[in-house]
């Protein structure tokens, strides 16, 4: 069984036990952990219903506290997706959440993800500005995203000296 068919797994069961135990909040959370499974096996247009769900019953009571993490999660999908231009709107909201309320982990996973979309689109100077605010951000103790923070930094190299320019003329 794969990880994400683990997590697919314990987040249908989150879901169930929420709806018994009906609290707002663990159904939020629940669907934004549905929406991050489905993400995982590919199934974008399940996960982009669970997060929708997350997100809109989220903002209703105004729960900040998950709000970045659903964002975070819908950048992702427009990742996948190749809808760049939505993705940055989304992890900017959610960056934006998780510094207002200096949330640190939430801003590592994000600075993560930032160094990762632009380690793709090849702008090196922007993802290594973001892997070394991911790992800075996860240093207190955050490991699985200091780990990832220093995989990005090593495949994104060190930075090219300036180019030196000579005149070769006399």
């Amino acid at each position: 069984m794969s990880n994400a068919e683990d997590a697919l797994r314990c987040a249908t069961k989150a879901r169930e036990i929420a709806e018994i135990k009906y609290r707002k909040r663990n159904i939020i959370r629940a669907e934004w952990l549905l929406g991050a499974a489905h993400l995982m096996k590919g199934d974008l247009v399940e996960a982009e219903k669970h997060l929708i769900e997350a997100l809109t019953r989220d903002r209703k009571i105004n729960l900040v506290e998950l709000e970045p993490d659903i964002l975070l999660e819908l950048a992702k999908l427009r990742f996948k997706e190749d809808r760049n231009e939505e993705a940055l709107n989304f992890v900017d909201e959610a960056l934006q959440i998780a510094d207002r309320c200096e949330y640190r982990l939430k801003q590592a996973d994000i600075h993560n993800f930032l160094a990762e979309f632009y380690l793709d689109s090849g702008d090196r100077k922007k993802a290594r500005l973001h892997g070394i605010i991911a790992k800075e951000r996860a240093g207190c103790g955050y490991k699985p995203a200091l780990k990832r923070a220093e995989e990005l930094l090593a495949a994104i190299g060190k930075p090219q000296p300036p180019a030196i320019l000579y005149n070769t003329k006399d």
